[in-house]
């Protein structure tokens, strides 16, 4: 046990150690802290491709499916590549506050310095929900950014060869057994652009409104209905049928912001080009004006500022699909 001398020592290192903290140090701190923010998970990179960007504007080409493989007869022409070309417009985001000067002084256990990673966390959850935000966004007939072929990510006229293709359904139908596998197996039909090539989409994600994540997971993980009769495969078997779904691993998101009450997504999350893209132009990137300057000395503030600049444009729309069915 620390007799009183040892104990006053102690306690005069840690408030000195505080206040070197306070006057010194708070800007390295604050950004140390901001990294450990911008670690957090996100949502949006399982159903969104990040693309860096370098200006203003991007204009995205080749975004068809590349040919199929096909046997080396000596000659390295084969199938090309449908070519097609949109633009997308970065966006310039900001969160900033001031603390007054006297508190960042004073603080002797630096609390403060964890300000910037609440910045960071905020801009996680901003870029999660500006994410669902645009993509469920009307746009014209469509919905959310438009995609290579000139479509909103989800719309009931995909050009595909002579056709057309419906990944938009809006009927306003609860999340069940039958309308989640009629999902499922459309997005396997999805075919390429041409419309010769399959998409090779398979669903691994289910996204729903968090009051709905047990239903979504009943779904995807049971092995009975909710009303307790089997799924209806095989039921002529005096044996319990299990859940086919089971075998694909899907995985539920049930997003912390609220969709409408019957809103549910399937994605492929597995594919390097995903259905969206979220275009990174500047990383959020913190600032903290300086205690010496003008503002700190006649306002007695000191000011934390976070500055982004992102968009979201439209992706590989076959990877998609509003499950309202």
């Amino acid at each position: 046990m620390l007799d009183r001398g040892q104990a006053l020592k102690h306690l005069t290192a840690g408030v000195l150690t505080g206040i070197q903290r306070g006057l010194a140090s708070y800007p390295n701190y604050a950004k140390q802290y901001m990294v450990k923010g911008a670690s957090a998970n996100s949502l949006w990179e399982l159903i969104a491709t990040r693309v860096d960007s370098n200006k203003w504007k991007e204009t995205h080409t080749l975004f068809g499916k590349v040919p199929p493989v096909t046997e080396d007869l000596g000659t390295a022409q084969g199938g090309t590549a449908k070519e097609f070309s949109f633009d997308v417009t970065n966006r310039d985001w900001i969160d900033s506050f001031s603390v007054r000067l006297r508190t960042m002084d004073d603080d002797q256990t630096g609390d403060m310095s964890k300000l910037g990673e609440q910045l960071a966390l905020n801009f996680k959850f901003h870029m999660d929900k500006f994410t669902f935000d645009e993509m469920r966004k009307a746009n014209g007939s469509d919905k959310g950014p438009t995609c290579y072929d000139g479509k909103g990510v989800f719309s009931d006229a995909h050009p595909v060869g002579a056709t057309t293709a419906d990944n938009l359904d809006t009927e306003n139908a609860d999340l069940d057994e039958a309308k989640f596998k009629s999902a499922f197996t459309k997005m396997e039909g999805f075919k390429e652009s041409s419309g010769v090539e399959p998409s090779y989409g398979i669903p691994d994600l289910l996204v729903v409104e968090k009051a709905n994540r047990f239903k979504a997971v009943e779904i995807v993980s049971s092995s009975f209905r909710a009303s307790g009769a089997e799924w209806a495969i095989n039921t002529s078997g005096s044996s319990p049928v299990l859940n086919p779904i089971q075998a694909y691993n899907i995985t539920v998101m049930a997003v912390p912001f609220s969709l409408g009450a019957a809103e549910w997504y399937l994605f492929d999350s597995s594919k390097p080009f995903k259905a969206l893209l979220m275009q990174m132009r500047q990383e959020p990137t913190l600032a903290i004006t300086q205690r010496s300057g003008d503002v700190a000395i006649l306002n007695d503030e000191v000011h934390f500022v976070m500055r982004a600049r992102y968009a979201l444009g439209g992706g590989y729309w076959q990877y998609a699909i509003n499950g309202n069915i």
